[in-house]
């Protein structure tokens, strides 16, 4: 038999197609949300952003009003904005009534128009408020201890109690769910 038969003789796909998969049911942390609970807040749109606020707010880094500013945008414009425009699209598809589709879509609109319009002060706030930070870092490293290894190991010993305390507070958010 040659290969030519052989292909002919085929009928339909090589591999079926399997529609039984629910994709939104689909676990995308492969399981390590059960040995890490605190992962399900890292995976909310609002998880990311209050992670990179709480270290900054701890680090009792100076802030400039960039950074406050970035701060609000974030918090308020963008994610905020963006969770009403995911429940307003989802709102959109499951209305019967042809007139309130209309409504949701120019709602949805403006909901967009208002995220996209501020897009460019997120990104410049956020942008200057990124070089603090680093000017931050870079001073209290270079400029302050000069590459010198005895503040950090005066650190260590003199402080190990918090520092145990951050990470031991650190591994039972990823460990334990205290919130339920």
């Amino acid at each position: 038999m040659n290969r030519s038969q052989t292909n002919k003789s085929r009928h339909g796909p090589v591999v079926q197609a399997d529609y039984s998969i629910d994709a939104v049911s689909w676990d995308l942390t492969f399981g390590l949300a059960q040995t890490f609970p605190g992962l399900k807040y890292l995976q909310q749109l609002r998880g990311p952003p209050n992670l990179v606020r709480g270290y900054i707010n701890g680090s009792r880094m100076l802030q400039d009003q960039y950074m406050r500013q970035c701060d609000a945008l974030t918090s308020q414009v963008l994610i905020a904005e963006s969770e009403l425009l995911w429940n307003t699209t989802l709102t959109l598809f499951e209305e019967p009534d042809i007139y309130k589709q209309v409504y949701f879509a120019f709602d949805w609109a403006l909901l967009a128009t208002k995220i996209l319009s501020q897009l460019h002060p997120i990104t410049f706030n956020c942008l200057n408020g990124a070089e603090t930070v680093y000017g931050h870092y870079y001073d209290v490293f270079v400029i302050q201890n000069g590459y010198n290894v005895k503040p950090y190991l005066l650190n260590l010993v003199y402080n190990f109690g918090h520092i145990f305390d951050a990470y031991r507070d650190f591994y039972l958010f990823w460990s334990d769910d205290p919130r339920g």
